[in-house]
């Protein structure tokens, strides 16, 4: 017969391999969308997205303030975007593709490792420019399966503050 230290250290073990089990079974790849229309071109808007530099205007207003920001490359299609904070470790965004009428794209990557790919598109009817921010990514393997859904809420929502943000420099500079 078994004592009951060793049936909770069982129960435990068990539990513990089922909630592993589960967690490596569950999708792993995280999808982040959000639009806004802004009235006008997609050319002052194209100036903001495609210059890391002027990310700090409207993308970087609500970061953590232990973070600090360095910049490679020249504006568009090759520029760099370095984040790193007290708790260690870099953070680098490559833009990937750089074009006036259509928006840019972008890859991440966290300590050498890639972790996302995303894109800010451009589409203007109308009079008025549609920015689409979206990004993909996959999240490390047992516990990101049970962190997608929160990863995509609290990325979703802020590229819609970020939106927000960016929508309010493009109008205010009208």
């Amino acid at each position: 017969m078994l004592s009951v230290p060793k049936i909770v250290v069982l129960s435990l073990a068990a539990v513990t391999i089922a909630i592993l089990s589960v967690g490596a079974l569950l999708p792993r790849e995280y999808r982040a969308r959000q639009s806004l229309l802004i009235a006008g071109p997609p050319g002052p808007i194209y100036a903001l997205v495609a210059d890391f530099r002027q990310w700090e205007k409207w993308a970087t207003k609500n970061s953590k303030a232990d973070l600090s920001y360095r910049f490679e490359g020249p504006q568009g299609t090759g520029s760099v975007q370095i984040v790193s904070g007290a708790r260690g470790g870099e953070g680098r965004m490559t833009l990937t593709r750089s074009d006036p009428n259509v928006g840019i794209a972008y890859a991440t990557e966290r300590d050498g490792q890639p972790i996302a790919s995303g894109s800010i598109a451009l589409e203007f009817s109308s009079g008025v420019t549609t920015v689409s921010w979206e990004e993909r990514g996959n999240l490390p393997w047992i516990w990101g399966g049970f962190m997608r859904d929160p990863t995509e809420k609290q990325v979703s929502a802020y590229f819609g503050q970020a939106l927000l943000a960016l929508k309010d420099v493009v109008e205010a500079s009208d």
